[in-house]
């Protein structure tokens, strides 16, 4: 279990990050973009990581894991670097493209490296456990950074960024040091295309793979679209000052980490099916809730609609890693990622639209009814398909 350490240390500087990303929408309007412009910025995110996905997720199947998450988070933590010096929706632009290549090195293959470390020791059973811990600790790191990002940007609002430069640059490194011994096939283009091709055909003829992508999309268009254009305006709107999203960030994170920690536990009694229908349920009507509240009262409703995304990282992991086989793991779950990347990319305008035209609340019901919606019919996939 040495080497999972490591990966613990790496989450928990990955998870410093948010001593920047606490203040994103801030940082932004501050800069002059107005909601149309942060929600195509983050659709440039959302869309390149789609189209960055499979050939990175092949890149992974093909010369490791282990070196896939390590250039990954080199280069996110460059993307922050440019945010820290960048002034013009351009300069933001190129941050986020560089933020989507290097998370999309990084997805799928961290998952797909700690289930093959765990292979090694025979304790693949545990791989949601490992994996709730692993997130766990990127939400405790965000306890301890989001408080201390929103109070140095409140002064000086390019430090955090440059912080997070420099705490995913340290993750990196715990990644590097990961004892981890790839059997490299021949490397060559015929086999990193085949691997690609393989790696589509195997996700879009499994139908449980097919529901957890839906779930994904309907999941990742909320969370995206209020992480980045609701959360922090609709905190100012109920009286908080931006000294306090820091520490709300951090209680919120704190409740996240035990639902990470356990989630495992929670998926184990309530069983796979229910486990889908709460990823769905929990966000999409706190969502809708928080549309009718305009008062202090919402921080309750915030804190319950990242409880169901604490619940989902996990417990869908392990749903689709049982779903995957070991030669083509990184390819398929990549291949999961850029459908809904992509689908949820070209969507954010529509909503950073809506909010500017018909505001916080409006937007908050629409983007409610859409994820039960979606959901519903994953769900419903996974049900016949079982």
């Amino acid at each position: 279990m040495g080497e999972i350490r490591k990966l613990y240390f790496a989450s928990f500087f990955l998870g410093l990050s948010t001593v920047a990303s606490v203040t994103f929408t801030l940082f932004f309007l501050l800069n002059g973009l107005n909601f149309s412009q942060i929600s195509i910025l983050f659709s440039i995110f959302m869309i390149s990581l789609a189209l960055l996905e499979i050939p990175t997720g092949a890149f992974a199947d093909t010369f490791g894991h282990k070196a896939s998450v390590f250039l990954g988070m080199l280069i996110h933590a460059f993307s922050f670097l440019i945010l820290s010096l960048g002034s013009s929706f351009s300069h933001f632009a190129i941050a986020m493209f560089l933020a989507a290549l290097g998370l999309a090195f990084q997805s799928g293959a961290i998952s797909s490296l700690i289930y093959e470390l765990l292979g090694k020791i025979e304790k693949k059973e545990a791989f949601e456990k490992i994996h709730g811990k692993i997130s766990a600790l990127f939400i405790v790191a965000t306890i301890i950074s989001g408080p201390i990002g929103a109070l140095i940007y409140k002064f000086y609002p390019r430090i955090p960024y440059l912080m997070a430069f420099v705490f995913i640059f340290v993750g990196a490194i715990f990644v590097f040091i990961v004892k981890w011994e790839f059997k490299k096939e021949k490397i060559s283009l015929s086999v990193y295309t085949e691997k690609i091709r393989s790696g589509i055909k195997l996700t879009f003829s499994n139908a449980a793979l097919i529901s957890f992508i839906l779930i994904a999309i309907s999941m990742t268009t909320i969370r995206m679209v209020f992480n980045q254009n609701i959360n922090q305006p609709y905190q100012l709107e109920i009286g908080l000052d931006v000294a306090y999203i820091g520490i709300t960030a951090a209680i919120v994170a704190g409740f996240s980490a035990l639902v990470a920690n356990y989630s495992y536990k929670i998926s184990k009694k309530v069983g796979n099916l229910n486990s889908l229908l709460l990823m769905v349920f929990i966000p999409s009507l706190s969502a809708i809730i928080l549309s009718q509240i305009n008062n202090l009262l919402g921080l309750v409703f915030i804190t319950i609609f990242y409880l169901g995304h604490a619940y989902r990282d996990p417990a869908l992991a392990r749903l689709t890693q049982n779903e995957i086989s070991s030669d083509y793991r990184s390819t398929v779950a990549s291949t999961g990622s850029f459908v809904s990347s992509l689908i949820v990319g070209l969507t954010l305008p529509f909503y950073g639209n809506l909010m500017d035209q018909r505001g916080l609340n409006y937007t908050l019901i629409v983007l409610g009814a859409f994820s039960i919606a979606i959901g519903l019919i994953a769900v419903s996939i996974y049900k016949i398909r079982r």
